[in-house]
């Protein structure tokens, strides 16, 4: 490997890196700024679209800290 192809690769390692802690910033910015959706009333059929995104996003808001709504 010359300097180039090594140089690239931690470049784009960084960019990588700055896209995952973006979304996780953004994801503890939603969670904490939003109420919890809650599940259909009306039979409790299961959540709907908007509580599966929702659970992805706290999902990614506790990769790292846990505890991300208080």
């Amino acid at each position: 490997m010359n300097y180039t192809s090594i140089h690239s690769v931690s470049q784009a390692l960084g960019d990588l890196t700055q896209i995952a802690v973006d979304l996780h910033v953004l994801a503890i910015l939603i969670i904490n700024l939003t109420r919890t959706p809650q599940e259909k009333a009306k039979g409790g059929v299961g959540y709907t679209a908007l509580s599966r995104v929702y659970r992805v996003i706290e999902l990614i808001a506790g990769l790292v800290t846990p505890l991300a709504k208080r």
